[in-house]
């Protein structure tokens, strides 16, 4: 009697000690990472076609948030960068977690409804759009200011929407983030070298 309690108490310990595990916090990949610019604070120069200048501001937030799903609550390493500039034309939101990155219109701001999805692989044909309202393709070997980009996401926003921003198409360059964006009043602007 006393050796059967005996296993009963060492099972509800082994089923209380494996409960209260921590589950691992799922990363983002390094895939994913190759389409970040994840430096902190990052200011990139970018000119128009007709030669005005604009400086676009990169702030990065890496943190992790829990979701709930079949297997119950899960940790998610996660990174949010905004793009500004200073003329108030630009506004774009990227958003990162594990092999997926979401990027929208500031001026929309809404994930559920106006949106691109990239999942991310290990080679390009691995690489899969979802595009949510708005128009998305790959681009290969864009070159602009003499510099080659060989994988870029193209992307055109609705323009229907009011507000300050006024972000028509923009050019998402993997390991280089934001190299082309286009305004609604027609001005180019590309990144500097």
């Amino acid at each position: 009697m006393k050796f059967g309690l005996v296993y009963t108490y060492l099972f509800c310990f082994m089923l209380l000690v494996l409960s209260s595990c921590e589950k691992e916090t799922l990363r983002i990949t390094e895939h994913t990472e190759a389409w970040l610019q994840t430096k902190a604070e990052a200011k990139l120069q970018f000119t128009s076609h007709t030669g005005e200048k604009d400086e676009v501001t990169i702030t990065v937030k890496k943190d992790t948030h829990s979701k709930a799903n079949v297997y119950g609550d899960r940790k998610y390493e996660y990174y949010l960068l905004t793009y500004s500039g200073k003329s108030n034309d630009l506004g774009l939101v990227v958003m990162a977690e594990h092999n997926t990155i979401n990027i929208t219109n500031l001026g929309q701001l809404d994930f559920n409804t106006d949106f691109v999805s990239l999942t991310t692989g290990k080679n390009a044909s691995d690489e899969v759009i979802q595009a949510f309202n708005i128009q998305a393709e790959f681009v290969d070997n864009l070159t602009l200011n003499n510099k080659t980009y060989d994988r870029v996401l193209r992307i055109v926003f609705n323009v229907d929407h009011s507000g300050t921003n006024r972000l028509k198409e923009i050019y998402y360059a993997k390991h280089h983030g934001l190299v082309y964006y286009q305004t609604t009043d027609g001005q180019f602007w590309s990144l500097d070298n």
